[in-house]
């Protein structure tokens, strides 16, 4: 089930009126008008805003204590991702109770200051595809087909033509990235790849799936053949700090690779991250799809061999060469 305009349900006064009378705040009214002024825009707080999220559910407590009540009553289980309410049960005899269940649930809605979106409300049996916020839940949480195939040919478009649209709408690589990275993160979360052993962190990029090999070729495309700005590949996890310290103090002496503008500095030249975050066991995503280690320069080769063709390493696919052979359409 949907909450129709969710968001804009949400208007300045609810805001200010929330963390004025709130047990658990109790502002000043200009505290609490300050800070509705902060996180509200055009008069309601805005979609995409990452305040926005957090306030809804303070908001929204109430709201969600009193459907987790009627849920447990028609023993269903309830979970909220902002405006998309789910509610699931193994009874088989809910259907018979379900509109009773709906009408009650309808009120307790209206009361709360929203309305359902009924375009959005649907009841989902077992039989058929389950999808909850985008995602099928049947077995297991995974993308639906139609996201990975359209990503994918996104992908292709991209490589073939130079441009994508989404929605038609120009794509960016941004938005191409975060459509993979999603997909990768629902496959990790499947496969749970995490338990691979140190000893065989080297060899995982070997042994990818097929979504991962077309993550890998888009993270190639846009690192090391269609980059923006020539990529520099250090040794050590400190090179990039010294070198961007020593480009700014002979800024002058090198003005293709570093220039200021209006007392910033700004490098024409990229530095590629390949370290992990700071204090996690993860691996970093350089090195989980390229085997190339946090420091040091034995794995760099790694990134070399995708220029040449090898048919000795055959999880190292010549990308250059498949790239180079698109360029002539765009």
């Amino acid at each position: 089930m949907d909450l129709e305009d969710f968001f804009k349900s949400f208007h300045f006064g609810r805001v200010q009126g929330y963390f004025e009378k709130n047990k658990s705040y109790l502002f000043p009214k200009n505290i609490a008008t300050v800070l509705a002024q902060l996180t509200c825009y055009n008069g309601s707080l805005p979609q995409g805003a990452p305040s926005s999220p957090i306030i809804t559910n303070l908001i929204c407590n109430i709201l969600d204590m009193k459907l987790l009540k009627i849920a447990k009553k028609y023993k269903l289980d309830y979970s909220r991702y902002a405006d998309d309410l789910t509610f699931s049960t193994n009874n088989k005899n809910f259907d018979k109770k379900s509109e009773e269940f709906f009408n009650q649930l309808e009120i307790i809605i209206k009361q709360s200051g929203f309305k359902i979106n009924p375009q959005k409300t649907r009841l989902q049996f077992k039989q058929s595809r389950q999808i909850v916020t985008g995602l099928v839940v049947n077995k297991k949480v995974n993308i639906t087909r139609e996201f990975y195939k359209n990503t994918r040919a996104m992908a292709n478009s991209l490589y073939k033509t130079g441009a994508f649209t989404i929605n038609g709408t120009k794509g960016t690589l941004k938005q191409l990235e975060g459509r993979f990275s999603f997909i990768n993160h629902i496959n990790k979360v499947n496969n749970k790849k995490s338990k691979i052993n140190d000893k065989e962190l080297l060899l995982n990029f070997r042994y990818l799936n097929g979504q991962e090999k077309e993550y890998q070729k888009f993270l190639f495309y846009k690192y090391f053949f269609n980059n923006e700005k020539p990529c520099i590949l250090t040794e050590g996890t400190t090179d990039i700090l010294y070198l961007k310290s020593a480009l700014k103090n002979l800024y002058e002496d090198y003005p293709k690779l570093i220039k200021k503008v209006n007392g910033e500095f700004i490098f024409k030249i990229f530095f590629l991250e390949r370290s992990k975050k700071k204090n996690t066991q993860k691996v970093s995503k350089m090195e989980y799809f390229f085997g190339l280690k946090e420091d040091g320069a034995d794995t760099m080769i790694q990134i070399y061999n995708y220029y040449v063709s090898n048919k000795q390493k055959k999880h190292c696919p010549n990308y250059s060469e498949l790239f180079k052979k698109n360029e002539c359409d765009f």
